[in-house]
C-alpha cells in the first residue's frame, strides 16, 4: 500500500534495531514521516542512515530519550511537543530484558521501568499531538510471555521477593496489555485508538547480551526464531492498516485479535495498575 501513510506523522520507540528499526522503515516506505527514538546517538545515528540508505526519499528523523528515566522521557515530551503540533501514531516498542535486579534513578526496578513506566509516560507526554490528530493510534508492543506472567501489585520493584528475571519480564508484558485496555477505555471517547501485540519470538538483539541462561538460550537458539522483518508485520499493520482504524483495546497475533490470557482480561487489575502507575511518576512529562 504505498502512500497509504502520506501525511501521517510516526513515532516508533526502540527503534534502533529489530523490530522497531523494521517498522520505522515500512512506515517511511508507506509514505509517513518517522521520528525514531533511541537511546544511543551512535546506534541511533547508524539506524538512520540505515534507513536512508535503503529509502531515499524517506522522511525520518531521530530523537534521543533514555525510556526507563523519568525525567529524560519529560525531555523529550516536553521537546518534542514544541517541535511537533501533531503526532498521528505512537509505537511503543522500546523494551528489555535484564538478567539482574537493578534500580533507575528513580528507585524503579528496570525491567518494570523501562517495559510499562515507559510505555505508560510515553502515552501521556505525547497526548496532546495525538489529540489533535483526526485519527491517532497508539501501538503496545507486548509479548506472548504474558501467559507466563503474574503480579504482585504489593511488590512490583522486588524489594522483597527474590528477583527472576524471567517472571519480571514477562509480568511487564502482561502489564502492557493492562495498561493498553485501560488506555483505551480512556481514550476511546476521543477517538484515539490503543491495541497492543505479540511480534513472536524475534531473532533480534534481544538478550543476547545478557549472562544468564536465557541469554544464552536466545544466542544459541537464534537460528530457529522469526527474522526481524516477519516479526514486524502486526506492528506495522496496527500503525497504518485502514481495516483497523477504528479496533480499540484488542490483542494482536499475526494481525488477527486474539484473546489474551485471563489475567490480561481484568479490568480491576488495569484499574489498580493505572493507579499505581500514576502513584509512581516522579517527574510528570506534561
Amino acid at each position: 500500500m504505498p502512500g497509504v501513510m502520506d501525511g501521517r506523522r510516526v513515532l516508533v520507540t526502540g527503534a534502533n534495531s529489530g523490530i522497531g528499526w523494521v517498522t520505522a522503515r515500512a512506515l517511511t516506505q508507506l509514505g509517513a514521516q518517522v521520528v525514531m527514538v533511541c537511546r544511543s546517538a551512535e546506534r541511533g545515528g547508524e539506524a538512520l542512515d540505515k534507513i536512508k540508505a535503503e529509502v531515499p526519499d524517506a522522511q525520518v528523523e531521530l530523537m534521543l530519550c533514555d525510556l526507563s528515566d523519568q525525567a529524560n522521557i519529560r525531555i523529550f515530551c516536553e521537546e518534542f511537543r514544541g517541535r511537533y503540533d501533531r503526532l498521528d501514531v505512537l509505537v511503543n516498542n522500546a523494551g528489555a530484558y535484564f538478567a539482574e535486579h537493578t534500580l533507575t534513578a528513580d528507585d524503579l526496578e528496570l525491567t518494570f521501568a523501562l517495559n510499562h513506566m515507559g510505555y505508560f509516560l510515553a502515552a501521556r507526554g505525547l497526548l496532546p499531538c495525538l489529540r489533535r490528530s483526526e485519527s491517532a493510534r497508539i501501538v503496545n508492543v507486548s509479548s506472548m510471555g504474558h501467559k507466563m506472567g503474574s503480579i504482585d501489585f504489593d511488590d512490583l520493584q522486588y524489594t522483597t521477593r527474590k528477583y527472576k528475571a524471567m517472571g519480571a519480564y514477562c509480568a511487564s508484558k502482561l502489564l502492557n496489555i493492562l495498561f493498553t485496555k485501560a488506555l483505551a477505555r480512556r481514550l476511546e471517547p476521543e477517538g484515539i485508538t490503543v491495541n497492543t501485540l505479540h511480534p513472536g519470538a524475534i531473532r533480534s538483539g534481544f538478550a543476547v547480551k545478557e549472562t544468564d541462561f536465557f541469554g544464552a538460550l536466545v544466542r544459541f537458539g537464534s537460528v530457529f526464531l522469526k527474522s526481524p522483518e516477519r516479526g514486524a508485520q502486526t506492528s506495522i499493520y496496527l500503525a497504518s492498516d485502514p481495516a483497523v482504524a477504528e479496533i480499540t483495546g484488542e490483542y494482536f497475533v499475526n494481525r488477527k485479535p486474539r484473546k489474551p490470557s485471563k489475567a490480561a482480561r481484568s479490568q480491576e487489575d488495569s484499574e489498580r495498575l493505572w493507579e499505581i502507575s500514576e502513584s509512581l511518576v516522579k517527574h510528570p512529562p506534561v
